[in-house]
Order: C-alpha cells, then structure tokens, then sequence
C-alpha cells in the first residue's frame, strides 16, 4: 500500500463516538454536557472534512516520483531539465527531456531517448512556449567526435516529433525570440548553424574561425549572441557578446572562470557561473553581483542559470554530495529564497524555463 492509500483509508474509518467517555468522566454537574447524537454528526462531519482537507494537501506534497521536491510558488508552469542516470563510463546511460512545475515539484517525461539507446544533451523552449527543441544521440560515439548528435522539434507532450539535422553534430541549442529559427553549435563548438523549426539547416550564423562556441544564449532581440569562448584551453573560459550582423566581437569578462551565460528576459541583465557561483551583471557592462555561494562541501559548483520568464528568479545546476549529483535548484535574482527543486540519485541538468508566453 502506497502513502495515497493509506490516507484514503484513513478518510474511511468511522470515527468513535467519545463523547460519552467524556459525559462520564464528569464530577461536577456544573461541566457543559456534550451535545446530542444529531449534532455529534455534524460535529465528525466538519471534523473529517477539515482531516480532509490536510490529508488533500500532504497528498500533493508527496505524490511524486520520489526524485523531485517541492517548492514555493514561483512565475511560469514549467521548466524543461535533462534528467539523467549516471553510468559506469563518462556518460549517463539514460537521459530523457522532463518538464518540472516549479510550484508542486511534479514532473513529466517528454522524450523517450532510451527506447533507440540514446541521450539527450540539450533543450530549448519555442518563445510561444507550445514546442521544444532538443538534442539527441548516441553516446557511444561522443569519445570518436562522430556526428550522430542531432537537432529534434516536438510540441510541449513530445508529439509529432521531427529531426531538423542529419550528423551535423549538434551540440548547444537556443530558439529564436521571433520562433522562426534556432541556433546550434555543431562539431564541439566550431560554428553556430541556423536551422529552420519546418526545413531543418539553413545557414550558417556565426563562422567557425571564431570558436569555439559554448554555452549559446541570444539577446531577447535575436541581434547578439552570448558565449563562452576557451581563454588556454576548454575549461578556462570567458563570456563573449557577438553582434551577429556586423560580426563584431566584445568580450564581457575576464580572467577564465566565466561559463553558461544567459540573457534576461528583458535584455538588461546577463546572469553566468564565475568560479563556481552564479552572478548578475548589466548587460551593458557594471559591477558583478552575487546570487549564490558556493561552499565546500555540500557545494562543488552553480552553473547553468536559466531566467523564470517575468526575471524575478533563476534556475540554476549544483554540482553537490561531494559532486555525485548535479540537480536544479531556484533562487530569487536578488539571491533570497534559495531551495531544490530537484532531489534523488538521478542528475537534474541543463534547466529551461517556460516563456510566459506558453
């Protein structure tokens, strides 16, 4: 019997009539006697809905999966998240697409990667927040650089689900404010492509001389793009701004520690992961300003923030357990209010959140 049942039971058990226990332990004729049968009844009627009523609502604290928690009320119904199960090897060996309300904790699986032995490694939302686009492959071939990652389009239950690439090797994803077109990285970050969400490729978006691209986020205007860019190697990078009509590059930090960076719904602001906490900065340059803190040893590391759509919160991954799982927690941008969304042995990656729109 699970914990639901055991709470319908209870809502079926008849409650015993105490009141003549209590009428008999009486000493004085003075005590207030207890009511009659007629409102006894009505007594253990607005007893039990009350008992009802709580019972309602420890049900829905606890009816989940086991692996996602819940958490205060926050703005939009969704947010997408790579949910994984680490393997023996450098890659998960399962890793579905599941939409987690931010309010209730529940979650949905969207993708079924690991009915063809694939993996998920990117998501994106459509700005009208009615599609996702993701990114799929075989991770066997990931060590061979092979180009078996490719970019898939579904509506928001995963339905009528279509292949936009053929071995372009996609990698990081981002969709279009005006939903006609998506970004990806393709061959470990060489280029950016332009895919159609009907046709599939349909150019190039940023040359490959300037890679490698990682971590794309576009302006709410679709005009710049945000990456990281390696500084001496791939695991020390900066954040860079790309104009993508006049090709003209501006370098937003410095020193090789900034990753994941992404632009607030209004374009004002660019949350990122400096050295393992996750910071705020104006978009058009100004002082950093910290939302989390990172402390050993409950905390590796904060990276990925993702803007709730009205930009009050952020979603964010923490690397924790002395790094054995990453799993999606949510902060207010002024760094209050901090809780996990997500719990259990599984990882919780790589969060987008709805747009209001959807």
């Amino acid at each position: 019997m699970d914990l639901e049942d055991r709470f319908r039971a209870l809502t079926r058990t008849d409650a015993p009539d105490l009141w003549e226990q209590i009428e008999g332990r009486s000493t004085s004729d003075e005590l207030v006697r207890g009511p009659g049968p007629g409102r006894r009844i009505v007594i253990s009627i607005v007893a039990f809905t009350v008992a009802a009523a709580g019972i309602g609502f420890a049900i829905e604290a606890f009816q989940t999966d086991g692996r996602i928690g819940r958490s205060p009320a926050q703005p939009g119904d969704r947010i997408a998240i790579i949910e994984s199960r680490q393997g023996k090897g450098p890659f998960p060996t399962t890793s579905e697409v599941v939409l987690v309300d931010p309010r209730t904790g529940r979650s949905t699986q969207v993708t079924h990667a690991a009915e063809r032995g694939w993996i998920v490694r990117a998501v994106a939302w459509s700005p009208d927040g009615q599609r996702l686009a993701y990114v799929m492959g075989d991770p066997a071939q990931t060590l061979a650089f092979a180009g078996t990652w490719n970019l898939y389009v579904a509506d928001v239950d995963g339905s009528h689900q279509r292949q936009l690439s053929v071995d372009e090797n996609v990698g990081e994803i981002e969709w279009s404010p005006t939903g006609d077109w998506i970004a990806g990285t393709f061959d470990q970050g060489r280029g950016v492509l332009r895919f159609d969400p009907q046709e599939g490729m349909a150019g190039v978006l940023a040359e490959e001389q300037a890679g490698p691209y990682l971590s794309i986020s576009l302006s709410p205007d679709g005009g710049r793009l945000l990456y990281q860019s390696p500084v001496d190697d791939i695991d020390h990078t900066d954040i860079v701004v790309l104009d993508i009509g006049s090709g003209r590059r501006t370098r937003l930090t410095t020193g090789g520690r900034s990753y994941t960076p992404a632009w607030s719904p209004d374009g004002s602001m660019i949350a990122y992961s400096r050295a393992e906490e996750i910071v705020v900065i104006p978009a058009a340059g100004g002082p950093v300003r910290y939302v989390t803190r990172c402390r050993l040893p409950d905390c590796i590391g904060d990276l990925r923030p993702s803007w709730s759509p009205d930009g009050s919160h952020l979603a964010f991954v923490r690397q924790e357990e002395g790094g054995a799982t990453f799993q999606t927690y949510v902060v207010d941008v002024d760094g209050s209010d901090l809780h996990r969304l997500t719990k259990g042995p599984l990882d919780h990656e790589s969060p987008a959140w709805r747009p209001s729109s959807g």
